[in-house]
């Protein structure tokens, strides 16, 4: 089932696994389906198709490139993709955060949940690490860290216009229990920051120091 992971981008590191609607013999050996691991470059080498340019796709982009190319020599073709490993996250913090800068975070394997309008892309995100993981990685926050206001950018498909989405996500409503999804999965690019504040109404020292972040 690839709807679950149609918005995750590919990158060098990913391994999904391909399977196609029948079985296609390449020199009466093998048959066409397995493994692919992206290489540095972006690539994927597959029979018949040889190397593909894979990163930068989702996964319906590339399941669509691939029914396309394999139709030339496979008839009614039906490309099936399923993720397999996650290359790690690299994501950058900045401002509030005890250590801030660049730093690399296992987001995990598991299905995919809606993550409706936090980032207008319809994205499905994955189960794995959150921003809560992701500001106890870089050491937690300060004190003033306003954390009703943080602000999120993204790499967005090449599908959706390429280029960067951004967001504000409020923290407070996940630790009042009022909104969890808030609370949404980070991945590979994304870039948080967390301002500082001195409006001492919307500071939550008591929340802070309770969420252990």
């Amino acid at each position: 089932n690839i709807q679950k992971y149609n918005f995750y981008i590919l990158g060098p590191g990913d391994v999904f696994f391909l399977r196609l609607n029948q079985l296609y013999e390449v020199d009466r050996t093998r048959s066409l389906g397995g493994n692919y691991k992206i290489d540095n470059d972006g690539f994927v080498t597959l029979p018949r198709l040889k190397r593909v340019k894979v990163a930068g796709l989702t996964i319906r982009e590339l399941t669509d490139l691939l029914n396309k190319e394999f139709s030339f020599y496979i008839k009614n073709v039906d490309v099936s993709i399923r993720m397999e490993v996650y290359r790690p996250a690299k994501i950058y913090l900045d401002g509030a955060v005890k250590n801030p800068g660049l730093h690399f975070v296992n987001i995990g394997v598991g299905s995919a949940i809606e993550a409706k309008g936090l980032l207008k892309d319809g994205s499905a995100s994955l189960t794995g690490s959150t921003i809560f993981d992701a500001l106890r990685i870089a050491g937690g926050v300060n004190l003033t860290a306003d954390l009703a206001n943080i602000k999120i950018t993204r790499i967005n498909s090449l599908s959706n216009g390429g280029g960067r989405i951004k967001t504000k996500i409020n923290l407070f409503d996940t630790l009042d229990l009022k909104n969890l999804s808030q609370n949404i999965n980070i991945r590979d690019g994304d870039t948080i920051f967390i301002p500082n504040t001195e409006d001492f109404k919307a500071l939550g020292f008591s929340k802070i120091l309770k969420s252990n972040i």
